[in-house]
């Protein structure tokens, strides 16, 4: 019962971190000084630079949409597996440190999601080997 609280908590954050990375998204595409930025420092057009920003942001929420749906599956099957504890682990780690260095806005809002994940599913870790 407690997993399935944990679980759910988790799908939820997951969700909140899917739309931090879209508000993102929309403030890197629409702010004037940051695509002006860009394509000149870069060299390339306005469409290659759309093209570049939405190919980072469809990666970017990959690691959070996947750790969601695959949450989903756990939470049907009640039983949580090891490497699923210890991957989605380190990539909530290593999508914290990329939205700290890589987000424009809510940035400190989205580490903190992603580290409430990781703390979650080492909480879980340690519960499970009770």
């Amino acid at each position: 019962m407690i997993m399935k609280k944990f679980l759910t908590f988790l799908l939820i954050i997951s969700a909140l971190i899917i739309f931090n990375l879209s508000l993102d998204t929309i403030y890197v595409t629409m702010s004037p000084e940051l695509r002006t930025t860009a394509i000149q420092s870069l060299g390339i057009e306005y469409r290659d630079y759309l093209t570049m920003i939405l190919t980072k942001y469809a990666l970017n929420i990959s690691i959070p949409m996947i750790f969601a749906l695959y949450s989903i599956y756990e939470f049907k099957s009640n039983q949580l597996s090891k490497i699923y504890l210890f991957i989605w682990f380190f990539l909530n780690l290593a999508g914290a440190a990329y939205a700290f260095w890589g987000m424009y806005i809510l940035k400190i809002f989205t580490v903190s999601l992603y580290l409430i994940n990781a703390l979650i599913l080492l909480y879980l870790s340690m519960k499970k080997l009770e």
